[in-house]
């Protein structure tokens, strides 16, 4: 009987022990949760706080943005035609200078390289 008892008594020693592992574990996976979620928190915190500083830095440009949006909207409706590509180029003696200037320049070009074909 007594090499069953040592065996019962070793069971329950192991077993016991087994348990008190088991605990252990538990504890210290709770424990690492809880300063997961902790962590977590406080990065969320933090970055609460750094969009509300950037929203107070910000507001002043918004605030005026705002105001300023009812001007540049009548503003808008009262462009020259030049602005909104309603004109006729072909009547305009800026861009006729413009060309001319620019095909000449393209003929310069071509007859200092020895190619020259005149561009109207």
């Amino acid at each position: 009987m007594p090499a069953a008892w040592a065996a019962g008594a070793a069971a329950v020693v192991g077993g016991v022990t087994a348990y008190m592992g088991a605990q252990e574990q538990a504890d210290a996976a709770e424990s690492a949760a809880n300063a997961q979620r902790e962590a977590g928190d406080k990065s969320i915190a933090f970055q609460r706080e750094m969009w509300e500083k950037q929203q107070e830095l910000q507001k002043p440009w918004y605030d005026v943005g705002v105001r300023s949006l009812p001007k540049l909207e009548a503003q808008a409706n009262a462009m020259p035609a030049a602005f909104t590509g309603q004109v006729n180029l072909n009547q305009d003696p800026g861009y006729a200078f413009r060309l001319a200037e620019g095909n000449r320049a393209l003929n310069q070009s071509a007859a200092a390289k020895g190619g020259f074909t005149r561009i109207r």
